[in-house]
């Protein structure tokens, strides 16, 4: 009679190209002898040649997973786990076997103190010497990095947890060597490593740096000591990481006395943080385990020199793992406390802290938790009402004698009627009042504030902002004041608000102030942090731009304030008004560069250009204090002075400010626009200028739109950039002037890290493969063959994945010389893609459906690729256009930015359906490098009815195989997303709505939560149902207020309420408008969107200004010719 198992045990394998189907029966027969029945089921993912024959073998418990080969083990090893269900997981090569006691490991992965681990660690002997691998793993927790092959026990990634087996457990024996790897077997990323110190001799130490990291990826031990040992030599920032890598690949082996000695050398370095966490690993390692925690009791995070911080937890993670292990449970009760407390681990703790706490009062755990001054009382109560008792008197506890702080808007209003009730709406639900202090209202004002539910308190005006905030603070007298203007709204994180009551009023909180204006035709917004949230005794100082005087700390929380008040008819009120007291400000203090600077930026407002230049020359820029506001004041003047003619002065200032404000994309658009305008008022030298003018603005557009920079104003990192960028490109092209070929690409590369751009040599010919899957696709092929002619003669191969043509395909592929492999479809397109890419040996790869046609410039593409390799590019983003016939492009002129250009090295697809391209460790990209449609772009004829109607039927039986496969929450949703587009498709809004919700439910924390969340709302919006569509649009809005695509479903929503002036508001600061997928809409289908709410509003000079945009996206001249009339007119 056999023992009933509770843990399951299975075991995965990978057989290569030329290991025998003799090899696999021998592996399979050891497994069966030495394991029993303590093992469930052997997975053999097989990469070789002989399918039928291996499939047809009857062994049993043996699952066959059909696989490919790309000298990836460490991906094939994940596509393996990724079938297994069992508890654990034993990784084996064939040519190992197993010696131990399968009992023993059995009870040790059944222990409950290693209930968390992911890994478990075991030696491995290969020709006398001994190794220690993540062997043992749980598949649930594998990580997605599928660029390792061998995981260790490494410090560096405090988010896995290991345990040690010992070998009268486990040990594996290879009967093969395993390394050194033969050239024709090493990693696509190794190659190209070594290519690289080939060509830098030997001499770059960051190659060498991460030659070792990849060795240790690949299990080659003793190759990465050599290649650590190397960097270590010296003192700079590659020495000190090389020996924190190496002592920690040292700890990791058990070479323990070699670890010591370079632990010795880290910890008095210039790193003693991460030396102190080597450290305690290094304990572990030796079996003292008490030593180790005793060192984690004071570490604060830590981040290796040459890496990113550490998670906020990792380290009392790790000591309640330590305290859990050596029975210290002092150790255990705090750090369960700790991250209890933090709002880390709430949901399930209290059960556990009930018993650490033992037959101690309650009342007093109470106590001790009101002490740590937590914001997460709340939730922290409401767990211990869940828990067993007396986990209720703890909760009671908590909610008799917790510090309830208060909370209060504070408001200075005079004239407001137009839009109090609005901003006392948009923040009465957070706080525990609202007081509006009237400066002398001669509307309404006071009345609709009191109607809407504030205090209202009358105040003298006495042409001082300072003192008319901090007589309103003292009536307001709360623990917290949150400061708001009549004319701002809360936009997003409102709740954040609430949380203040639970806060210890220790610091003053920002937020994120985004103001509208109009900017030539567009609005546009500028964003800024600003102090908002103060402490109760805090108080003002200042006339006009009061600002909070205190020497607390500051802290960004995620709330973000809109404000119209310069929008122009607000404006006309307020300039004249403000630029009165800022004279007499200046009057009282005249050296003070803040006020100098708010008066030029008031006169600016007004068109008073002169009069703003003559306040900007006085301030001593010298003496001017490193503030935040320094930044736009620089740029302003600059912006001013080429504005009245003195674009020289404006150059010589900006010069003065090169390395302090690289960074910032409003900088190089102002001196974009100098450079331009000293061009065309000396010809003479456009030749020379206008280069330079189109190298500032293509770098505005490499920084892009930073979200943390004073005063930066939208566009100036993207659209407004991309114009002017065009511009000065026609106007070179005009006056022949030449202009290096990157400067043809409106997106441009990041900063380089090896060479400058126009040094660097265009990659050779054959460096860029074509890979593509197809199947039954004779009607397409071979027009999507022919159009590859175009990348010659950078193209190097085609290669052709097919997965099973009962058609003419494979002959037609082969006939226009493409390289064909006759492979197999599993219901995923991420395996064939990564299948058809492991049939190229180029560095980069071009992916094509076959119904898809590619134009392109090789010339240009060749010196792109170059420019993407040394920016360490891993994907380039290529239009691509749909088509509903060949060379008829879909209404509305729509297309979108796809990563169709990659590393094969550095990335790999994901996820079934609607394949992902990812790095090799599972991120996904954020930052993005598009080319210019000269330099390559594809046109897509899959969208005819017919093939659309495919694709849905397609995508909805695909998603259900994506559902039901093994991914993370983002996979999960993502799969979820993609179910409803193809139930949308398909007819079925309410699957659709079913499936959106329950992608909704999964993790708030990735970007397919924001996409789920945008296709509701456009479904709502589209079957009407506007009550839905605006409950989940405040939610859309409480995470992404400023997303260009939440703001164009608002307008949608706006449209749909009657608020017709509110939608043209909104439609009208829109230019460049993406969802969360990255599919951005045509400038046609913007500009049409605004003509149309500019006609339900009868608005004669909206309509002409929407007209004039409507010309130019269609390069409509006559149109544009009549609008540009129609504004001259109105």
């Amino acid at each position: 009679m056999t023992t009933k198992r509770s843990l399951r045990l299975d075991v995965i394998a990978v057989v290569q190209p030329g290991e025998t189907i003799d090899q696999v029966n021998s592996f399979v027969k050891h497994i069966r002898d030495w394991f029993a029945e303590q093992c469930d089921t052997i997975y053999v993912y097989y990469a070789g040649e002989e399918w039928k024959a291996i499939s047809s073998q009857g062994w049993q418990n043996v699952q066959i997973i059909r696989g490919f080969w790309d000298n990836d083990l460490g991906r094939a090893r994940l596509d393996a786990l990724n079938a297994t269900t069992s508890d654990w997981a034993i990784i084996l090569d064939i040519n190992e076997r197993l010696s131990g006691d399968p009992k023993k490991i059995l009870k040790i992965l059944e222990n409950p103190l290693y209930g968390s681990e992911d890994y478990a660690s075991v030696p491995l002997k290969v020709n006398k010497k001994k190794y220690y691998y993540g062997r043992l793993v749980r598949p649930q927790n594998a990580h997605a990095d599928g660029s390792i092959w061998e995981t260790i026990d490494t410090g560096f990634a405090p988010e896995r947890s290991f345990i040690d087996i010992p070998e009268s457990a486990l040990q594996v024996t290879s009967t093969s060597s395993k390394f050194p790897l033969p050239e024709e077997k090493i990693s696509r990323r190794l190659g190209r490593l070594k290519k690289d110190t080939d060509l830098s001799k030997g001499n770059d130490r960051q190659i060498s740096y991460e030659i070792a990291q990849e060795l240790q990826k690949l299990g080659d031990i003793d190759a990465a000591y050599q290649e650590y040992k190397k960097v270590a030599i010296g003192e700079d920032n590659w020495a000190w990481a090389a020996r924190e890598a190496w002592a920690d690949l040292l700890t990791s082996q058990k070479r323990l006395e070699d670890a010591a000695s370079l632990l010795e050398q880290l910890e008095p370095g210039p790193n003693p943080e991460f030396a102190t966490w080597l450290r305690a690993k290094w304990c572990i390692a030796s079996g003292k385990t008490s030593q180790a925690l005793d060192l984690m009791q004071h570490l604060e995070c830590p981040t290796p020199t040459l890496g990113t911080p550490f998670p906020e937890d990792a380290v009392l993670r790790a000591r309640l793992r330590l305290a859990c292990h050596t029975g210290r449970k002092h150790d255990e009760l705090t750090s369960r406390l700790a991250l209890f407390i933090a709002g880390i681990e709430i949901h399930g703790a209290g059960k556990k802290l009930l018993k650490l706490w033992g037959k101690r009062r309650p009342e007093e755990l109470g106590e001790v938790i009101l002490e740590a001054r937590s914001n997460h009382l709340e939730a922290i109560a409401d767990e211990f009402d869940r828990s067993p008792y007396p986990g209720n008197l703890v909760a009671r506890t908590i909610r008799e004698h917790r510090q309830r702080y208060s909370v209060a808007a504070v408001i200075i209003a005079r004239d407001e009627a137009r839009c109090i009730q609005r901003c006392i709406n948009s923040i009465k639900p957070f706080v525990d009042e609202v007081l509006v202090a009237d400066t002398g209202s001669e509307d309404n004002t006071a009345e609709l504030a009191e109607a809407a539910g504030a205090r209202v308190i009358h105040i003298p005006w006495t042409d001082n902002f300072s003192e008319a905030h901090n007589t309103a603070l003292d009536a307001a007298g709360a623990d917290w004041h949150v400061i708001i203007d009549a004319d701002e709204v809360i936009a997003a994180g409102g709740r954040e608000l609430y949380d203040l009551h639970d806060l210890s009023p220790e610091f003053v909180l920002t937020v994120n102030v985004v103001s509208s204006f109009r900017l030539g035709e567009t609005i546009t917004t500028q964003s800024e942090p600003q102090s908002r949230i103060l402490p109760g005794t805090v108080r003002y100082r200042g006339i006009i731009h009061a600002t909070p005087q205190h020497d607390l700390p500051l802290r960004q929380v995620r709330i973000t304030i809109e404000h119209d008040g310069y929008e122009p008819e607000q404006l006309a009120k307020k300039l004249p008004r403000r630029e009165k007291m800022l004279r007499a400000a200046i009057a009282a203090e005249p050296d003070d560069p803040y006020l100098r600077y708010q008066l030029g930026r008031n006169l600016e407002t007004q068109g008073r250009l002169p009069e703003a230049a003559e306040q900007y020359d006085k301030i001593d820029r010298k003496t001017l204090p490193p503030e935040p506001w320094q930044h736009i004041l620089i740029v302003q003047c600059a912006h001013t002075l080429t504005s009245i003619n003195r674009s020289l002065d404006a150059l010589t200032l900006l010069g003065e400010y090169t390395d302090e404000f690289d960074h910032s994309s409003d900088y190089h658009f102002v001196a974009g626009n100098v450079l331009l305008d000293l061009a065309t008022q000396q010809p003479e030298l456009a030749a020379e200028l206008l280069p330079q003018s189109a190298a500032e603005f293509r770098r505005a557009l490499e920084i892009g739109e930073p979200t943390d920079l004073f005063g930066h104003v939208n566009g100036r990192g993207s659209y407004l950039a991309a114009c002017n960028l065009e511009i000065v490109e026609q106007g070179c092209r005009d006056l022949g002037i030449a202009l290096p070929d990157h400067a043809y690409t409106p997106s441009t590369t990041k900063t380089l890290q090896r060479g400058d751009a126009e040094d660097l040599a265009p990659l050779p010919n054959g460096s860029l493969d074509v890979v593509m899957i197809v199947k039954n696709e004779e009607a397409h092929l071979a027009q999507t063959l022919e159009s590859c002619e175009s990348l010659r003669p950078l193209l190097g191969e085609i290669c052709v994945y097919d997965t099973g043509s009962t058609d003419t395909t494979r002959d037609i592929a082969r006939a226009h010389g493409a390289k064909v492999a006759e492979g197999f479809w599993d219901n995923n397109y991420s395996r064939a893609r990564n299948a058809a890419a492991a049939m190229s040996s180029a560095p980069w790869l071009l992916v094509l459906d076959a119904d898809e046609r590619v134009f392109a410039n090789p010339t240009r593409l060749a010196h792109e690729l170059a420019v993407a390799e040394a920016a360490n590019d891993v994907a380039l983003y290529i239009e691509a256009a749909p088509t509903s016939a060949p060379g008829e492009r879909m209404q509305g002129n729509e297309y979108w930015m796809s990563p169709r250009i990659y590393r094969p090295d550095l990335a790999h697809y994901a996820r079934p359906v609607h394949a992902e391209l990812r790095g090799l460790d599972g991120h996904r990209f954020n930052e993005s490098t598009e080319l210019a449609p000269e330099t390559i772009r594809i046109e897509n004829d899959g969208f005819g009815a017919s093939r659309t109607k495919n694709s849905v039927q397609r995508a909805l039986s695909l998603t259900k195989v994506a559902k039901a496969s093994r991914s993370d929450t983002a996979d999960q949703m993502a799969a979820l997303v993609d179910q409803a587009r193809a139930q949308w498709g398909a007819g079925d809004p309410d699957n659709a709505r079913k499936s959106l919700h329950a992608a909704i439910a999964l993790d708030p924390s990735t970007t397919y939560y924001r996409w789920a969340y945008q296709w509701l709302i456009r479904i709502e919006l589209e079957t009407e149902n506007i009550d839905a569509a605006a409950r989940e649009l405040d939610v859309l809005k409480g995470f992404a207020p400023t997303d260009s695509y939440t703001r164009w479903l608002e307008a949608h929503l706006k449209l749909a309420q009657g608020q017709t002036s509110e939608a043209l508001h909104i439609v009208q600061s829109l230019d460049h408008v993406v969802d969360a997928a990255g599919l951005p809409l045509s400038r046609e289908v913007v500009a049409e969107a605004q003509l149309a709410a500019a006609r339900q509003t009868d608005d004669a000079l909206a309509i002409a200004r929407a007209l004039l945009r409507l010309g130019k996206a269609r390069n409509d001249q006559e149109l544009v010719h009549k609008a540009s009339a129609a504004l001259r007119n109105a």
